[in-house]
């Protein structure tokens, strides 16, 4: 009962067919949030096509071991446009969550397409109304949701050209850190705190870079050693 009253609070218009999609979500509260937020999302798409296509999708055989949950996080993804899609995945690199002015900062360095990004914003607030994003009001941070953010960097895995351009983005930016803390002892803060605000992103892309050996990699791995060296190694 109690997942029936989350879909119909969230999309009303689900009506007659609340019992039918809290049964293909097994009642639970992500996939539940997940199916009316699109839903919601997405009013011109008729509520018994899409748990006639859900349905039949989740029915599918896989040829790996997988769960509902990223049965149905596949699904929604893919209904998703290329750009979308795009941005997402590089969202999940963001470990400890992000701002939208940080997202704006670093968005021009990792696109090869400013379509999308020149507008991040619209982004965001689309995949918060998803449910694929929340915002923490007190701390003004986005989040993934755990198993989004799980989904899509394994999906990144397979994509080592978006772990290029992030990592070479943050590497790139030893010139920037380096004049801020040049100026005086405030900025030199503010160039450890920015670091800081970015290390959970770092350590991920060191990590990957880690184990995916290139050419390309090793030539970004050494853009990181200057930018560790002057935030300092025990910061890590």
């Amino acid at each position: 009962e109690k997942a029936e009253e989350l879909l119909i609070k969230i999309p009303p218009r689900i009506g007659k067919y609340v019992a039918s999609l809290a049964k293909i979500c097994q009642n639970i509260p992500l996939n539940l949030c997940l199916v009316s937020g699109y839903l919601n999302y997405n009013q011109a798409i008729e509520v018994e096509d899409f748990v006639n296509k859900l349905e039949k999708h989740i029915k599918l055989p896989t040829t790996h071991e997988t769960n509902l949950n990223e049965e149905i996080l596949s699904y929604l993804i893919k209904k998703l446009t290329v750009t979308e899609q795009n941005i997402l995945l590089w969202l999940s690199m963001f470990s400890s969550g992000f701002t939208r002015e940080l997202v704006k900062e670093l968005s021009p360095l990792v696109s090869n397409d400013d379509v999308g990004f020149n507008d991040i914003g619209t982004y965001l607030d689309a995949f918060t109304q998803l449910n694929l994003l929340f915002w923490d009001q007190d701390s003004n941070y986005y989040f993934l949701q755990p198993a989004v953010q799980s989904y899509a960097l394994n999906e990144l895995a397979n994509m080592p050209e978006a772990w290029y351009r992030l990592g070479k983005s943050y590497s790139d930016s030893m010139t920037w850190l380096n004049s801020l803390a040049n100026r005086s002892a405030d900025t030199y803060l503010l160039s450890l705190l920015t670091f800081d605000d970015h290390k959970s992103t770092i350590k991920k892309i060191l990590q990957y870079f880690q184990y995916h050996i290139s050419p390309e990699g090793d030539r970004i791995l050494l853009g990181f050693l200057d930018l560790i060296s002057s935030s300092g190694s025990s910061r890590f």
